[in-house]
């Protein structure tokens, strides 16, 4: 029997087999079933979080630089658009067809390069549902295109890393892959990518050994605090679920407004069916995604609330 991911959290309202075996899989970081009880089930889970130290610094949009840390699947694509369409800037920018190539009134490049060194840098991104953002991330990869010929940045290297990092698929697109196929090629990036994605992967050496099992429990520990850390240190990230939110934070750290409310359109991978076996094997995959959503999450809801109470 399959179902959607919004069935399936439903279904696991009174299915107590199913919450047992979610909770009794093997995951590599040592608090996961506790945040996915907090997840799935509302249980109480707190990170401590130590809310004095949130980045805070005044952004000018005429000396500073807002780069956008874009992950795949978290709606990037479409806020990017917005970016461009959409900002009510207080200069006119002359290419709309890219952010980057707009000016401020100095004449330099205020969003999104690393042409500038000496300038200040705001990193934001936008966060999504782990489990969405799977999804997504499968349909895409197997009925649009696929990332396998990307670089992958850490450390400089000369050569890839082959011996630890290879193609899932050796064709041309992955088009006619199943989900259960997806999900069981070990070399998937797809796994915990938002996680990988905002930590510092150097200190637990970047992709190498990347299947050894000891190097994933120590990996699973250090991606998550770096992770975590950089989150704490961002002054703005967005959250896909919560537009009018997050728009409204966009405006309050860097004082830019956009012009029109967000219309994001629905993904289609919410119609995506799968079993129940594969459900609990997603969750697996994206345990440390868990840890960064929620912890995002709080940070998100104590800048909203602290915000709003003093504006």
């Amino acid at each position: 029997m399959t179902y959607t991911l919004d069935e399936l959290r439903k279904l696991l309202i009174n299915n107590t087999e199913l919450k047992q075996n979610i909770l009794s899989q093997k995951y590599y970081h040592p608090n996961t079933k506790d945040v996915l009880k907090r997840y799935f089930f509302g249980e109480e889970y707190s990170f401590n979080i130590n809310f004095s130290t949130l980045g805070n610094r005044q952004y000018n949009i005429n000396d500073d630089v807002i780069v956008f840390l874009h992950m795949q699947k978290t709606g990037g694509t479409h806020i990017n658009a917005r970016f461009r369409r959409s900002l009510d800037l207080p200069f006119k920018c002359r290419n709309i067809r890219d952010v980057s190539s707009c000016v401020n009134t100095q004449g330099h490049i205020w969003f999104h390069t690393s042409a500038f060194t000496w300038w200040v840098y705001f990193y934001i991104t936008q966060i999504r549902d782990p489990l969405s953002r799977y999804l997504s991330e499968y349909r895409h990869q197997t009925e649009r295109s696929h990332w396998e010929e990307a670089t992958l940045g850490c450390k400089k290297r000369e050569k890839p890393y082959w011996n630890d990092i290879r193609p899932c698929f050796l064709t041309e697109n992955w088009k006619g892959v199943s989900f259960s196929t997806f999900m069981n090629c070990p070399f998937n990036l797809a796994t915990n990518r938002m996680t990988r994605m905002l930590a510092d992967l150097v200190p637990t050496g970047c992709y190498q050994n990347f299947q050894n099992e000891f190097k994933k429990i120590m990996r699973a520990r250090k991606w998550v605090e770096s992770a975590k850390q950089n989150i704490l240190n961002m002054e703005h990230f967005r959250l896909m679920e919560r537009s009018d939110d997050s728009d409204f934070l966009f405006n309050k750290a860097f004082n830019i407004k956009f012009k029109a409310k967000d219309t994001t359109p629905t993904s289609s991978s919410r119609n995506l069916r799968i079993t129940e076996k594969q459900f609990l094997k997603m969750i697996q995959l994206t345990e440390l995604d868990f840890h960064i959503y929620l912890y995002a999450l709080d940070i998100f809801n104590y800048r909203l609330e602290t915000t709003s109470h003093t504006n």
